[in-house]
């Protein structure tokens, strides 16, 4: 498994939204067969890949 966590402004976090999911294609082309992106509730600011 592997696991990136990301750091993100509050203002910035629409547009890393858009452009993470558009990558979405690219890791299950790669391999990945449970790809998905998690927000954590309690920091706002850390989105995990």
């Amino acid at each position: 498994m592997i696991l990136i966590e990301y750091r993100v402004a509050r203002a910035d976090r629409d547009g890393f939204l858009d452009a993470i999911h558009r990558l979405s294609q690219e890791r299950r082309r790669d391999g990945a067969y449970s790809w998905g992106v998690t927000e954590d509730a309690a920091d706002p600011e850390r989105i995990v890949e």
